[in-house]
């Protein structure tokens, strides 16, 4: 049996101990401070996009080979987004949207990890790892807000939830929704919170400015992309991005963000699913909207921030990390200590 070091703390924990922590702790949006530089961000930008076009190909690649051995048309993944501006969402073709955004994922942890040097857990969180816990608890929280919220905003806007007009693809349509929608939704996520965040926020020693100015940049961005300049289509999309961004500050992560923007997504295409306008909504160029949609959404984001808030201090999550995260988790091959992040 080795012999034990000062204390009686075993010599593997010893050599943990040997990794010197930051000099003062750092949150999610600083994660890169240390060692950034103005060049890494464009080397990060560079990989992020090649990244990503490149999953596009290969995906578009294996849903061809798929239908030339199934039978059907090559591009039969295609057939609904071919027909823009009328759009017609068919399954394939939500399959094929939703795991194209979901390659941010990866994307955004090798670009991060190559050009900042930054261990791939430290994108997910601050505890160095995806909170599967912290993000189930956030889910179950925030679900009965966002009915609420969504059939409130569906009452305002005319509409009425005893009208059921299903789409003629809807179970197949709703497979799909409910299996690859929250990998959607987390691609997202950890495009324009994570990435932006992180990247944007590494130039600032100021805290305030390293969480303002990214959430703003997400916030205008995040609404762009989605293809409406309404500005009441535009403004509940920022305020969406905004809240994201606090409940990452907030909690120190991905995961409440993620939780918020899976539920949306999927809560909404399920009801258009069954009540009709579920093509009409990919439609972006078209979208129009309300001052009253504004105002819904600025209240039903409150809502999820307040309870995100609460409960993330009510559990003592930190938002903060000591633990440097360029160092390797392994010390000459020593395993970590139990409940070493």
């Amino acid at each position: 049996m080795a012999a034990a070091g000062p204390g009686g703390i075993p010599p593997q924990v010893l050599m943990w101990a040997e990794r010197p922590p930051l000099a003062a702790p750092v949150d999610y949006a600083r994660i890169t401070r240390p060692g950034h530089r103005w060049w890494r961000i464009l080397v990060a930008l560079l990989l992020l996009l090649g990244i990503w076009v490149v999953a596009q190909i290969v995906l578009a690649v294996g849903f061809m080979v798929v239908g030339v051995l199934a039978g059907w048309d090559p591009l039969w993944f295609m057939a609904g987004l071919m027909e823009f501006p009328a759009i017609r969402m068919t399954p394939g073709a939500l399959l094929y949207t939703n795991l194209v955004l979901a390659a941010f994922i990866p994307a955004t942890i090798i670009s991060i990890r190559v050009a900042h040097g930054v261990r791939r857990g430290f994108v997910h969180s601050v505890a160095g790892r995806f909170r599967w816990g912290l993000f189930g608890q956030l889910t179950l929280l925030l679900l009965p807000i966002w009915l609420l919220y969504v059939v409130g905003a569906t009452w305002a806007a005319g509409g009425s939830l005893a009208s059921i007009n299903p789409h003629p693809e809807m179970w197949a349509l709703m497979a799909v929704v409910w299996l690859t929608t929250p990998l959607q939704s987390a691609g997202e996520e950890y495009a324009f919170r994570g990435w932006l965040l992180q990247n944007i926020g590494g130039f600032f020693a100021v805290r305030a400015l390293a969480w303002g100015v990214p959430i703003i940049v997400s916030a205008v961005t995040f609404g762009l992309m989605h293809g409406s300049l309404d500005p009441w289509v535009l403004g509940p999309l920022m305020i969406m991005a905004a809240a994201a961004g606090v409940m990452a500050w907030r909690s120190g992560g991905l995961e409440a963000a993620i939780a918020l923007h899976s539920l949306n997504n999927v809560i909404v295409m399920t009801l258009t699913l069954t009540m009709g306008g579920f093509d009409d909504a990919f439609i972006s160029t078209e979208t129009t909207g309300s001052p009253g949609d504004l105002a819904g959404a600025f209240l039903g984001h409150a809502a999820a921030v307040a309870v995100v808030w609460w409960w993330v201090k009510r559990r003592g999550v930190p938002n903060t990390t000591i633990v440097d995260p360029r160092r390797p988790l392994m010390v000459r091959g020593t395993p970590p200590p139990p409940g070493h992040p």
